[in-house]
């Protein structure tokens, strides 16, 4: 008997589960940074698949998801913050002017 485990229908509804992840994961990281941490929606598209698709369908999109999720945050932030890093040298600026000590680092350096 053969088994029916990649078919069309399973195929684009595990690739479909597997881009709704990725959004919902990126898209729930900037809406809610702070709950973020503590909860990550991106599971619940894998383990919809796993239930819907099957088994092998539901391990793909579970050791996909979160590798073409990384791919794209880290190309992302480098289209919006620039090759060289440069968001990491503003981050800790703003964190000093925040903290009053940024003014006090720009006078010793010059």
């Amino acid at each position: 008997m053969k088994s029916k485990t990649f078919t069309t229908l399973n195929v684009v509804t595990t690739a479909m589960l597997c881009a709704l992840a990725v959004v919902l994961a990126n898209a729930f990281h900037h809406l809610a940074a702070d709950f973020a941490s503590l909860f990550s929606p991106m599971h619940l598209p894998v383990f919809l698949s796993g239930l819907l698709c099957g088994m092998w369908p539901g391990l793909i999109c579970g050791a996909v998801t979160p590798l073409v999720s990384f791919i794209t945050r880290v190309f992302f932030e480098e289209v919006r913050y620039g090759k060289d890093n440069s968001w990491n040298r503003n981050f800790c600026e703003e964190t000093m002017v925040a903290e009053g000590q940024y003014e006090a680092s720009k006078d010793a350096r010059s």
